[in-house]
């Protein structure tokens, strides 16, 4: 059976193909890539555990700096537990909540979502018009 998603389609569509990306051996590596889109041997972020990181290169700017610039916020929540869940719809979407916690936090975490979940049924609701579900 097919599943039917019209808005991956049309991202897919509409959207862009990169098909020159390489990745890097590791995850930071790999994300000093895609969010500078240089080599991460170009500005120096090959080095996965390293504390002598250079600056970047002049002219080069993170994706988040063009976010910011465009009126988004960003924010790295590195190493911090989360759980995220189905918390309710807003104008026929479903609407997803997240919970942050603090270091070995996770057992916590958990036991909240699964509070909610017993609260509520919105876990139990398929969105309007996803019928697959």
């Amino acid at each position: 059976k097919e599943v039917h998603t019209p808005n991956l389609d049309r991202l897919a569509a509409e959207g862009v193909r990169y098909t020159r990306f390489f990745a890097g051996p590791v995850c930071s590596v790999s994300r000093s890539s895609f969010m500078t889109g240089m080599y991460a041997t170009s500005i120096g972020a090959q080095n996965h555990r390293t504390t002598n990181k250079p600056a970047l290169p002049d002219g080069v700017r993170p994706l988040t700096s063009w976010l910011h610039d465009a009126g988004y916020s960003s924010a790295n929540l590195a190493g911090l537990p989360a759980i995220s869940f189905p918390a309710g719809s807003a104008a026929g979407l479903p609407v997803g909540a997240q919970l942050i916690g603090p270091h070995f936090a996770e057992s916590r975490l958990l036991n909240a979502a699964h509070r909610f979940q017993q609260a509520t049924d919105w876990h139990a609701r398929s969105p309007a018009g996803a019928a697959w579900l």
